[in-house]
């Protein structure tokens, strides 16, 4: 799940060079997407300072990203990626890389909101700020469009509290990207 195949061979160009070179497109997909936001797939993103030594048709472009190989292609706006799978099983919950993308930061934010607990007493009283400082930073999450919905648990049990743990089970519906349009056209008459 966390590993994407680039199969696509772009033409790299520096500004500040005259010389042009041919390169794994894997290293420009991975620091594209990483400077994107959570709520943000790079699926039709335009990437920059790279053109394409040949053209691959749609269908073989949608058969690649079908086998979840991640391919650029070029539109009328620039050179885009295709799809943003990643190679994970068909049947995993993570063959999105944005779905991988948005756990993170609902795992991240997760961390961040316990933070401040760490090294405290472990009483009833920390257990349910530490609820609320994580419901608040899932809830910005929300409202940012990372996450559609979440659920989760605050708990320590007794062994677990005299070890100084405590479990957050999260249930999360990420905020799937949108990746067809299907126009339905009907004819009537006058």
């Amino acid at each position: 799940k966390y590993i994407s195949v680039v199969c696509a061979q772009p033409i790299l160009s520096n500004p500040s060079s005259s010389t042009s070179y041919s390169a794994s497109g894997a290293t420009t997909y991975g620091g594209f997407y990483s400077a994107l936001p959570a709520d943000s797939a790079p699926t039709n993103k335009i990437l920059k300072s790279l053109r394409l030594p040949f053209r691959v048709n749609t269908a073989k472009i949608d058969t690649l990203a079908g086998q979840r190989y991640v391919m650029f292609h070029a539109k009328t706006k620039g050179i885009v990626v295709s799809d943003a799978p990643t190679a994970a099983r068909p049947d995993s919950d993570y063959t999105r890389l944005s779905t991988v993308r948005q756990v993170k930061a609902a795992i991240d934010a997760v961390r961040a909101a316990g933070e401040p607990f760490l090294g405290e007493g472990l009483t009833g009283a920390r257990l349910a700020a530490l609820d609320t400082a994580i419901d608040s930073a899932l809830k910005v999450l929300v409202k940012r469009g990372v996450l559609s919905r979440y659920d989760h648990l605050v708990s320590s049990t007794p062994q677990q509290r005299v070890l100084g743990q405590a479990t957050v089970e999260l249930k999360l519906v990420p905020a799937f990207e949108l990746r067809q349009i299907t126009v339905v056209v009907a004819l009537a008459a006058v």
